[in-house]
């Protein structure tokens, strides 16, 4: 089995990241590290360091400028001194053009990104490896603790990578490796204790954490002025672009623009689904259905749906057919059921993966309205890309779907199904709750059938398909979202 599964990865090598894991996922190998959010971490580690680098050169000037102060000499003096200064710690190039600090500081934060991406890979692959071998390079550069550590052992679930997983310091060029039983046979390696080893050989300070996790600079070192003020800097982390895009997409617009956009009742609508402390321009509306904002729906009304008793049940939020250049949409929310009802979409040739970026859009805003409201999105397709593309997306089968009914027939007669037992393979792969798409990938791999073919004679029929997307599945958001981000 380890033997299989380090063919499977070596072949990956030689693949771009998508197509890698692709692969993997194709074999049956679990992969589901969110490389977007290590992205967003590593850019926020990059962020700490250049902030700290900013308050020791800050610290470093107010040391001297105390210094000249109290030895009374020029100014003249203090800029060579200062200069001398800078260039010892790093900051500014040396006679020989390097600067060590700034050198270091960049490659200890390449290096954590990097360990980073390690950790949680040699985590996905924990029960197959569960040891982790500590690697130092030895030489005159090594730090005790690094090749102390050297060649060391421990269980990859003890808690002694929780504050050992390099780097471990500043400039730190070691890494690991993950290992099973064989390799410690193989090379006459034993466990070690992960307590006694953490307690021999101590991080420096900064670094007891693993890199996965937020680094934690050691703000003792500063004044109080100075630390006070980084506090605040480095508390306010960077936006990441889904930060940005949420933020245009649900910040309240000003309520000039929102009367201006929306007569009373459509205002009166709006407000009874998003709330009465919230505002949304057309603009907004534009971008969330249409993923873009120059999208061009038309005419775009908001519309209650009154119980007999007078109260609001429901809001339709829809664009008038024929009004748009672009394309027109139908949302229904159904307060009483508590799901959105995607009635009608169609967008026309806009390019740049509109469709994609609105599904996203969409699910981001069912988010804003509260879990408590809407808990799942019901699809209605009768036309040959309806449950195509809405499959990909992660949408299920539900129990209305005459396409149920259309699989435990017309397809075993049409792909010339004989035995019962595959039959009820068909069956069961296309039964209620069960991933369309992934339904018919399982079909095709299972009867040798290309799934353009599959998609040509079963799919292209004008058959009624009843989907839905349970909006508290964290799977489905997986699935949805993961294939709303893949380029085309």
């Amino acid at each position: 089995m380890n033997k299989e599964l380090l063919k499977h990865f070596a072949l990956c090598f030689n693949k771009p990241p998508e197509e890698a894991v692709e692969y993997l996922k194709s074999k049956k190998i679990k992969v589901t590290w969110n490389w977007q959010e290590r992205l967003q971490a590593i850019k926020e580690h990059s962020f700490t360091v250049s902030k700290v680098s900013s308050a020791d050169v800050l610290q470093l000037f107010k040391d001297e400028l105390v210094k000249s102060v109290e030895k009374g000499t020029t100014f003249n003096d203090f800029k060579k001194s200062i200069k001398q200064q800078l260039q010892t710690a790093g900051f500014s190039k040396n006679a020989d053009g390097k600067a060590w600090r700034l050198d270091t500081i960049y490659r200890t934060n390449t290096q954590t990104a990097y360990m980073a991406g390690r950790y949680l890979q040699q985590k996905e692959v924990e029960e197959t490896f569960p040891y982790w071998k500590f690697i130092a390079v030895l030489d005159n550069r090594t730090t005790d603790v690094c090749s102390g550590l050297h060649n060391k052992v421990v269980k990859a679930s003890d808690s002694f990578w929780d504050t050992h997983t390099p780097p471990l310091h500043y400039g730190c060029r070691s890494r690991t490796i993950a290992v099973d039983d064989d390799y410690l046979k193989k090379n006459n390696l034993k466990v070690s204790d992960g307590g006694k080893l953490a307690k021999q050989y101590p991080t420096a300070k900064g670094f007891d954490n693993n890199p996965v996790e937020a680094w934690k600079p050691d703000l003792s070192k500063y004044d109080k002025e100075i630390k006070n003020e980084l506090g605040k800097v480095l508390n306010n982390k960077p936006k990441s672009e889904d930060d940005i895009r949420k933020e245009r997409l649900f910040s309240n617009c000003s309520k000039e623009e929102f009367e201006q956009d929306w007569n009373t009742d459509e205002r009166e609508a709006l407000q009874e689904l998003i709330g009465y402390n919230r505002r949304l321009s057309k603009k907004q509306i534009t971008e969330i259905f249409g993923g873009r904002d120059d999208i061009d729906f038309g005419q775009i009304v908001v519309e209650a749906s009154y119980h007999r008793d007078g109260y609001i049940e429901g809001v339709n939020i829809r664009s008038m057919k024929g009004t748009g250049r672009d394309g027109t949409f139908d949302r229904k929310f159904i307060f009483s059921k508590e799901y959105v009802e995607h009635s009608y979409y169609k967008l026309y040739d806009t390019g740049k993966d509109s469709y994609k970026q609105a599904f996203i859009n969409q699910l981001d805003f069912y988010e804003y309205l509260g879990k408590d409201k809407f808990n799942k999105i019901t699809l209605h397709a009768n036309i040959d890309v309806g449950c195509w593309a809405w499959g990909r997306y992660g949408f299920k089968l539900n129990g209305d779907s005459d396409f149920l009914q259309y699989t435990t027939s017309k397809i075993i007669k049409e792909f010339k199904i004989r035995k019962n037992a595959d039959k009820t393979d068909v069956v069961n792969m296309f039964s209620k709750d069960k991933y369309f798409y992934i339904a018919a990938k399982e079909f095709c791999q299972k009867f040798n059938i290309d799934i353009e073919e599959f998609k040509e004679k079963v799919v292209s029929k004008h058959i009624d398909w009843f989907g839905y997307f349970n909006l508290n599945d964290s799977e489905q958001q997986q699935i949805g979202r993961e294939y709303a981000k893949k380029k085309k």
